[in-house]
């Protein structure tokens, strides 16, 4: 793994009206269709996303885009709308209104498996493993979901379903190495640290091979060594796989090093958005949001280049 994150991909305007994509006009679809044009793919377009839970517009005219290559981060309070835009995105929710891309197709009223088989895996909060299985069983759920056997070799356990079956045992080992994790694989998930635990769902939805990967708290509940470990990881996730990164995070420093752009979401609409240290200067990010951290520990922020709790080297 590369001991140094990837460096910014540069920034794209994002802005709470705008359009996602650069369309030509009646194309439905985001994307770079102006000739010569030569910015990376959209690989993730919201166009003003909205849902409602009864009274409350939990997001409210949601715009964003991301490229191909990118890590984009979304931080805001708690409520602000953060992982119901996950849910939208990954098929949990459908938008009350809005439009929804993965690349050049409309998500927005697919479920869950069919947004999965177009490349977009995620992570949740709290790691949801099964708890008396293995951490290679885990890992190897997400393999499943390209599987294509018929139901009659599914249940006699011949032809192409032993094959997909090895298939995916191989894939989970590599993505298990490849995370530094193979110590684990034979653990069950119950007995594993908490840290591990969040490990594991990584390489769990990794191991589908997305385009696009969705991290909800990636480093909740992680020691700093921990912490360290995961920026490391995501910087090869980024460099090797060629895996595009949205990121939820409340740890500034974290997301500040590991993404190249930030969104802020405050009661469901885009406060703010840009690269990390124009959006966490900006005043308005600061009274909405930051101030919630201690003027204290903001101003540490501010002040500090050398986020040595975060060093890429890996331990």
């Amino acid at each position: 793994m590369p001991r140094h994150a990837t460096p910014a991909l540069g920034a794209t305007t994002v802005t709470e009206h705008s359009v996602p994509g650069n369309t030509a006009p009646g194309n439905t679809a985001p994307g770079n269709t102006a000739p010569g044009n030569t910015a990376p793919e959209v690989v993730l377009a919201a166009e003003d996303v909205s849902i409602d839970f009864g009274g409350l517009h939990a997001l409210d005219g949601v715009t964003m885009e991301v490229r191909a290559g990118e890590a984009v981060g979304i931080i805001g309070p708690n409520g602000a709308g953060k992982t119901t835009f996950l849910n939208c995105v990954s098929g949990l929710l459908t938008p009350t209104r809005g439009r929804i891309w993965v690349g050049s197709e409309e998500v927005s009223t697919l479920r869950a498996h069919q947004i999965a088989a177009k490349g977009v895996a995620r992570t949740f909060q709290a790691p949801f493993l099964m708890p008396k299985a293995t951490v290679l069983s885990n890992v190897m759920l997400g393999a499943h979901l390209a599987m294509r056997a018929m139901p009659v070799s599914n249940l006699l356990y011949v032809g192409r379903t032993r094959r997909e079956e090895r298939m995916a045992a191989e894939r989970a080992e590599h993505t298990l190495s490849f995370l530094d994790l193979a110590r684990y694989r034979d653990r069950v998930a119950s007995e594993i640290p908490h840290g591990v635990a969040k490990l594991v769902e990584v390489a769990r939805a990794l191991v589908q091979r997305p385009k696009l990967l969705l991290l909800d708290e990636p480093t909740s509940g992680m020691t700093p060594s921990e912490k360290s470990r995961i920026v490391d990881i995501l910087a090869a996730v980024r460099a090797e796989l060629g895996v595009t990164l949205v990121i939820i995070e409340h740890d500034v420093p974290f997301i500040r090093t590991v993404c190249d752009r930030l969104v802020v979401l405050n009661f469901g609409r885009v406060l703010a958005a840009g690269p990390p240290d124009d959006v966490l200067r900006d005043e308005k990010v600061r009274q909405g949001y930051l101030g919630q951290l201690g003027t204290a520990t903001l101003a540490h922020h501010q002040r500090s280049k050398d986020l040595s709790l975060f060093t890429t080297t890996r331990r």
